[in-house]
């Protein structure tokens, strides 16, 4: 499972294999290593395969209030008054315990790096060290991990449907991760780079024509999920050609976080690997999305952000 993710649970019989498609990275992150993960941090994901866990973690039904670019919602194959799912969730106990154990490692390592950490709560060390190395191939465990809970609460979820409305069809419309560190390549003052790309409480924005989009999705972007806090308004995005220039193809994951960093590093840092989830969206019968009552300011700051010129096309959809 840590080394397959959402393919191995495909493999296990848990969802459909037209699913990995609309899934990051297939459904599989590389260059995971699982004999890397704490016995500890097994232990704790042991029993927890298919559940949502707690915090801000949900599975919530929404309807499709309002479409803003209705040539790109029907690419995605969303309409008003749809009826969606959307699911929040990752790696659970495994990420956090992974984590939690690096971060210890790179504390206890700092001082031999040279490294003068102003705050207790800042754990890194260099990408190229062991303990640097030994972090990213746990944290794309923990990754695999999240991308099979996902794949497998999804599974369960199109069964219930099943049981309930015989003639409900559950198509993914995209899985994408929040909690990442990833080395990818990004032009930076016209010029191609390999550079470690850290999104936390944020995911990737792909622009029209990228090759790691699915066939479907290549011509309009990719749909970047906008998760609500559990009764505010959710949207779905798409990442445009500016994406690329503007962001490194980064966008935040929901209204309560900033965009994450992204840029050469220096350093590997032990943030949480994948355990506040990612975005996965499900069309049932149709899809779905809530009105919110009154814009809070968070949410205005984000829409005065999102509605810049050139900055990216939204129209409201769904969350995670």
């Amino acid at each position: 499972m840590l080394q397959g993710g959402a393919e191995w649970a495909v493999e296990q019989g848990y969802g459909l294999p037209e699913d990995l498609d609309y899934i990051e990275e297939r459904g599989r992150m590389a260059g995971a290593q699982p004999e890397l993960v704490s016995l500890e941090a097994k232990r704790r994901q042991q029993d927890e395969m298919g559940t949502l866990g707690s915090g801000n973690h949900y599975l919530e039904v929404q309807r499709v209030a309002e479409i803003y670019n209705p040539a790109v919602a029907k690419v995605f194959g969303i309409a008003v008054d749809d009826v969606v799912l959307s699911i929040h969730s990752g790696s659970r106990g495994l990420g956090h315990q992974v984590a939690s154990d690096y971060s210890r490692r790179m504390v206890q390592a700092a001082e031999r790096y040279g490294l003068h950490l102003p705050d207790l709560e800042l754990a890194c060390a260099p990408i190229r060290s062991e303990e640097g190395q030994a972090y990213l191939g746990a944290m794309r465990a923990a990754i695999n991990c999240a991308l099979a809970n996902r794949q497998i609460l999804t599974h369960l979820t199109r069964e219930t449907f099943a049981y309930l409305l015989p003639k409900a069809e559950l198509r993914l419309i995209y899985d994408v991760s929040h909690n990442t560190a990833k080395l990818e390549e990004h032009w930076v003052e016209g010029q191609p780079q390999r550079l470690y790309v850290h999104r936390k409480g944020a995911t990737r924005a792909l622009d029209p024509g990228h090759p790691a989009l699915p066939p479907a999705y290549r011509a309009v972007g990719q749909p970047v999920l906008i998760g609500g806090t559990m009764g505010t308004t959710s949207y779905i995005l798409v990442g445009t050609p500016e994406s690329e220039a503007r962001a490194q193809l980064v966008l935040p994951w929901g209204w309560a976080g900033p965009f994450a960093p992204s840029g050469p590093q220096a350093l590997a840092g032990a943030g949480s690997s994948e355990g506040a989830g990612p975005t996965r969206h499900h069309r049932a019968q149709s899809l779905w999305l809530r009105k919110l009552p009154a814009p809070t300011r968070m949410f205005r700051r984000w829409w005065k952000l999102l509605t810049r010129p050139g900055f990216h096309t939204r129209w409201p959809g769904s969350s995670h």
